[in-house]
């Protein structure tokens, strides 16, 4: 065992999950999609025939499943069952199960449909190689299980002889006594016989009627009770059944199993009994027999009709598709036997062109080994490990015999290395060797958990703490590193090492923005024009009213306060949309998608009336489909569904007209350039197959190519972003099941097309979203498992950030876990997500303090140059055609309570010294007659000669109230006053409506708050609006005047500070008809 600690670089990666959880279903699903897609598109259909066809291709090629070289086995034909010959069926002829027992090979056969037997059975002598002849001849028209219970083996009467609910049971054999049969219980059918304490007996079957039933014995057999029953329609036909029981680290689990129901696995621990998933674990077997699970790696396994394994490791159901057989990688157990021999798992399998296969795994159905030559009729199994031979029964009732390759005793060589980063992520690798056999996989532990499994050498393996419901996966002590090492044959060899981590020294500093009530959190926001609020989207919990989905928020950035305007609708237009959801243009603000009958809608969002004047509805379905919404400077907004939206993108232009662009190629998704241009990802049919292109999109809706290339293997790009420069773009992937894609490419518009490996390997960490910083080109994105990572393309490093709380949930929104990633101007990165009840903030000056020379403040007024730079009207807020960064003379500010951005401009002869806007509620008192929903502006300049005067200008953005009265705080009598000769006027500056207020001030004169001719002028000003029944008096009052709808809300979550925010909620107003 060797330990580094040294800091490396390196792709750092999250927890994996165990490969035998992966399936392909997800793919059929994604698959699914794309024919759905491409049927509604019909002259697309050809490239959606050959997405099909790569994506089944590509799937293929990554099923998890090492195969090694298919071994032939040289069979020899031994006998003929005769009394499974002699059935009247073919059903009846087959031999369904093998089971060797006591230096005796036992056949199980039988047709429950046809309604034969008794069925003899008649034993196969091991050393004679002949038949014993019958032993005894059971009232049963089928076997199908053999199951060994303290010493003892055991076969069911699946189907009684005697008609309908009759006496029933089993037949057991003791070593040195024989046969017997016994029928303790009335019964229709019992398929199944299992034990839960090595000595009790449970039966699994149905009484009779409509109700599955289950029996215990605790004395041998000899008296048995009714202890579980499941009946779903009283009186109903008598198909409601037990077909399997099984017991797993100490507990007994069983599913009734009825037509059109979902019935959920029931639980015995011993002395309580639960209930579990209601997906069915296993099928129900053949006419002969059940569906006989097996237990193996803490799992219970069954071979499901469709060909696939089905697994349950006692909360969750998953299923394993197809084996890696080299010549036929779809090998399938289509009811066919599985068993295990020591911790060695064996299935029987028949290829696509009928053959018959038997796959070996040693390490825990990671990687199989093939033996081939098997009789195209096989239908059984069993291995006798004494004298290491392969016995197999066949569909006309025959058994053959086969030598097995001489078992390896000598295990593997392992030595793992760990290198760790910090407390909080490190590398773990592995050399392994064998003499004998080869390596077949290393397995990797933290604490006994798996976390990853490698197949060919070198091994290796990444790890990373998170935060999960607000604790550490691994927290701070000593924990035990593991690396497990397995040969063909099943031998084992491990490493460990105990190591001490303390993750929490290296959490980073993410600060909580915002917070309210409720479940939901935002997933997906949206800056407005100045960067000063977030709007998001969230999921509404609460409301009684049908389709009350989705809620709207505004977060002001400046005065940490919430809004929230519930978008309920009775006709269930909100249904929820994921992906990038929501935005802001200048000329008609606020569009967020929603639902209405399987089609999306875009909505049209007026916060000044909260109201939605416009709704359109698209031609595009909702399924399960998310969105892009961009607006560009214009106000255009460019509209994209992802991943299957067809062939055209929509837009919005200034006077709400939606309309499309048909680019007759597959539109994957969107974003604008640095240019602010719509951009758009698209595949393209070629000769070569399916190119994928990026295109910018003109003014007058052409579009040109901006780069073209044949990707190594189809994707459906999930998020599209342009890097710093003009000539990157970065692309994540949507096919999130299968770590073996890489999540990341970095598209050169004049070079390569390079693959980044940021998040491979664990779906936890397959990129939901990504953002690339304008400050260092680094790319930002948010995994499916609630990590915040930053990936820098220049050396090719990882760093994660653990988010302190669980941020998406996909059992809190539909199906899917969604979660959102902004980044300001400023480098500051937000995230949110479906499950996580906060904005977060993960901010540079954090990471890295700031310096003057890092963030200058050319004009002195103590506003920097990238705060005024970033202002209105491309840093010219007062629009006086000079930056206002370098006027000493004007400062653009936050407005701490609406979070809309706000201009002071002096004359040319004042210079601002400091400036600040100031809500109500923090001055000396309230203004008994007025609100003031922008707050103060509080400022000091110097003027330099004694008693100067200077014209004051207060721009205020998107502001248009226009009852408005210029008013003043007077702090040394903590009274406010009406300005008078103030002018209010209204502009529109950059598309923006601004409210200018303008008044004179004289140094020392009245309204100077230090009543001082010394050149300095001190003014606390705002917008009041007068009260509604309050007296218009000039004159503070003690009284609280304020909305009465505004609250504070203080909560603290672990490892963060959360400040207290004000919030507000809404409802929403819709124009008449929608």
């Amino acid at each position: 065992m060797k330990i580094k600690r040294q800091v490396t670089k390196f792709n750092s990666l999250a927890r994996q999950r165990n490969p035998l959880s992966l399936s392909l279903s997800r793919h059929e699903s994604l698959a699914k999609t794309a024919r759905t897609s491409f049927a509604n598109t019909s002259q697309f259909f050809l490239i959606g025939l050959f997405l099909l066809a790569t994506i089944a291709s590509t799937l293929s090629l990554l099923i998890p499943h090492k195969a090694q070289a298919a071994t032939t086995l040289d069979f020899t034909e031994l006998a003929t069952l005769s009394q499974a010959a002699a059935q009247s069926s073919n059903q009846g002829k087959i031999l369904n199960t093998l089971k060797i027992f006591d230096g005796k090979l036992y056949a199980a056969y039988g047709d429950s449909n046809a309604n034969t037997g008794p069925i003899d059975i008649n034993t196969f002598d091991l050393g004679t190689q002949t038949f014993d002849g019958s032993q005894i001849s059971v009232p049963s028209e089928s076997l199908g299980n053999w199951k060994v219970i303290d010493g003892k083996l055991y076969t069911t009467t699946i189907d009684p002889t005697c008609s309908g609910s009759c006496p029933a049971g089993y037949a057991v054999y003791i070593p040195g006594e024989g046969w017997e049969t016994k029928t303790p219980v009335n019964a229709e059918h019992i398929f199944d016989i299992e034990t839960l304490t090595g000595t009790d007996i449970w039966l699994f079957g149905s009484s009779g009627g409509a109700t599955s039933t289950a029996w215990r014995s605790t004395d041998g057999g000899d008296s048995f009770s009714v202890v579980q029953t499941r009946e779903n329609e009283p009186g109903g036909d008598n198909t409601e059944r037990y077909y399997w029981g099984a017991a797993m680290g100490g507990k007994m689990y069983m599913q009734s199993d009825y037509s059109g129901y979902s019935n959920p696995i029931q639980i015995f621990d011993g002395s309580t009994w639960t209930t579990g998933t209601t997906i069915p674990v296993c099928g129900t077997g053949t006419a002969a027999r059940g569906p006989n699970p097996i237990i193996f790696d803490n799992k219970i396994i069954c071979a499901e009709s469709n060909g696939s394994i089905a697994t349950f490791d006692g909360t969750t159901r998953g299923n394993q598709d197809g084996y890696s057989n080299p010549a036929y990688p779809t090998c399938k157990s289509t009811n066919t036997q599985i068993a295990t021999e020591g911790n060695l798992y064996y299935a029987m399998c028949e290829n696509d062109d009928n053959s018959m296969s038997l796959i070996k795994s040693s390490d825990y159905l990671t990687t199989f080994q093939t033996f081939e030559g098997l009789p195209d009729t096989a239908t059984s199994f069993a291995i006798d490990p004494t004298s290491n031979k392969l016995y197999v029964g066949t569909s006309d009732s025959k058994l053959y015999v086969s030598d097995l390759p001489t078992v390896d005793t000598t295990p593997p060589e392992v030595e793992l290395t760990v290198d760790l980063v910090n407390g909080a992520e490190g590398k773990l690798s592995a050399t392994a060797t064998d003499t004998d056999t080869s390596v077949t996989s290393v397995k990797f532990y933290i604490d006994d958990e798996l976390i990853s499994s490698d197949n060919s050498s070198p091994y290796t393996a990444t790890w990373l703490n998170y935060l999960d419901e607000e604790a550490w996966r691994y927290p701070e002590g000593s924990h035990t590193f593991k690396a497990i090492a397995f040969d063909e044959d099943g031998n084992t060899t491990e490493s460990t090492e105990v190591v001490d981590l303390d993750p929490s020294e290296y959490l980073p500093s993410i600060t909580a923005e915002g917070q309210w009530q409720g479940v939901y959190g935002a997933y997906s926001m949206t800056f407005d024009e100045t960067q000063e609020n977030i709007w998001f989207l969230k999921r509404n919990e609460s409301s009684s009213q049908e389709g009350a989905g989705i809620e709207i928020g505004r977060y002001t950035i400046a005065s940490d306060s919430l809004e929230t305007f519930l978008t309920g609708r009775d006709d269930g237009q909100d249904g929820y949309v994921r992906g990038e959801a929501i935005t802001y243009s200048v000329s008609t603000g606020l569009w967020y998608a929603g639902c209405e009958n399987n089609k999306m809608v875009l909505n049209n969002f007026d916060p000044n009336t909260e109201t939605v004047p416009q709704s359109l509805e698209t031609t595009y379905n909702c399924n399960d489909n998310g969105i892009v919404i961009k607006a560009d400077p214009t106000g255009t907004v460019w509209v994209t569904p992802k991943p299957s939206g067809g062939t055209t993108f929509a837009k919005i232009d200034s006077s709400r007209n939606l309309s499309y662009i048909d680019t007759s190629s597959y539109v994957l998704t969107m974003t604008l350039n640095n240019q602010d241009e719509p951009v758009i990802l698209v595949g393209v049919m070629s000769e070569s197959g399916i190119d994928l292109e990026i295109q910018r999109v003109n003014s007058d809706d052409s579009r040109d190519t901006v780069r073209s290339w044949t990707p190594d293997t189809f994707y459906y790009g999930q998020t599209l972003a342009q890097g710093t420069t003009d000539d990157t773009y970065w692309i994540n992937y949507l096919i999130q099941d299968v770590p073996e894609i890489p999540s990341l490419v970095e598209i050169g518009v004049s070079s390569n097309v390079q693959t980044h490996y940021p998040v491979e390997n664990a779906l936890r960490n397959t990129l939901d979203s990504i953002k690339v910083d304008g400050h260092d080109n680094n790319v930002w994105g948010i995994t499916f498992g609630g990590l915040l990572r930053k990936y820098d393309p220049t050396n090719g490093t990882t760093v994660s950030y653990p988010i302190p709380q669980l941020l998406t949930d996909p059992t809190q929104a539909g199906e899917k876990a969604h979660s959102s990633l902004l980044i300001a101007n400023n480098g500051d990165v937000y995230i949110s997500g479906n499950r996580l009840p906060t904005i977060l903030r993960f901010s540079t000056d954090d990471d890295s303090p700031e310096t003057p020379e890092d963030n200058p403040d050319t004009d002195g007024d103590n506003i920097p140059d990238s705060v005024e730079n970033n202002g209105p009207n491309g840093g010219d807020a007062n629009n006086d055609g000079i930056p206002d960064s370098t006027q000493a003379n004007v400062a653009l500010l936050t407005n701490v309570v609406s979070g809309k951005a706000t201009v002071l401009e002096l004359g040319e002869n004042c210079s601002i010294e400091t400036a600040n806007t100031e809500a109500e509620s923090s001055l000396g008192a309230p203004d008994a007659g007025f609100d003031y929903p922008n707050a103060l502006i509080n400022f000091t300049a110097g003027c330099g000669e004694l008693g100067a005067i200077t014209t004051v200008k207060l721009y205020y953005y998107n502001v248009t109230d226009s009852n408005f009265i210029v008013r003043k705080y007077n702090p040394n009598t903590v009274g406010y006053s009406t300005i008078p000769g103030a002018i209010l006027s209204q502009q529109t500056i950059a598309s923006h409506p601004v409210t200018v207020a303008s008044y004179h001030i004289t140094d020392g004169g009245e309204l100077d708050i230090d009543n001082q001719q010394n050149g300095t002028i001190v003014d606390p000003v705002g917008l009041g609006v007068t009260t509604v029944g309050a007296p218009n008096t000039g004159l503070g009052a003690l009284a609280d005047t304020g909305n009465n709808l505004r609250y504070t809300i203080v909560v603290s979550l672990a490892l963060i500070t959360i400040g207290t925010i004000t919030l507000k909620r809404h409802k929403i107003t819709y124009a008449s008809g929608k």
